[in-house]
């Protein structure tokens, strides 16, 4: 069955849904997500933790540690699935609805939004397994032309010997 458009109701639960998936992944101790590609470069996501929505945040997020191999350099990005279940005006201004943000964090811990997709068109049968959920997203993000502004945001990590 392809996928269906949903109101906007039934793309929250689907949300909500996807996000207690990965909540439940995250309390096992997940092994990091391989099989990924930034810009021709080899990387990884480490699963690092899940933040369930509180008084502080109003959206459920997962925080991962992106692991990208450059040339003989290991690079380090957090970034930040952030599941957001209420419309979001980007920045040319266009509405966009309930959906999945990514966020990197700046040197003062303070969120940068990298992109938003909105997720009308979803399987709302039953959540994609966690691991796979990831392997798809971010895909989608690494071919978002929004991609370059993570790299500002890279820290050191090592020297591949």
């Amino acid at each position: 069955m392809g996928a269906l458009t949903l109101p906007c109701s039934s793309v929250v639960d689907v949300l909500n849904n996807q996000s207690a998936v990965l909540q439940q992944w995250f309390s096992h101790e997940p092994q990091q997500v391989n099989g990924l590609l930034i810009r021709k470069s080899e990387c990884w996501l480490e699963p690092v933790e899940f933040v369930s929505a509180n008084h502080d945040q109003a959206f459920d997020s997962a925080r991962f540690h992106l692991m990208v191999v450059s040339k003989r350099d290991i690079w380090r990005i957090q970034l930040d699935l952030i599941f957001y279940c209420d419309s979001y005006t980007k920045e040319d201004g266009s509405n966009a609805g309930p959906g999945l943000q990514f966020a990197v964090l700046d040197d003062n811990g303070d969120r940068v939004v990298i992109d938003h997709f909105a997720t009308s068109q979803l399987q709302p049968d039953q959540a994609m397994p966690a691991e796979q959920f990831c392997l798809y997203w971010f895909s989608r993000l690494f071919k978002s032309p929004c991609i370059n502004r993570i790299f500002a945001y890279k820290e050191y990590e090592a020297e591949i010997d």
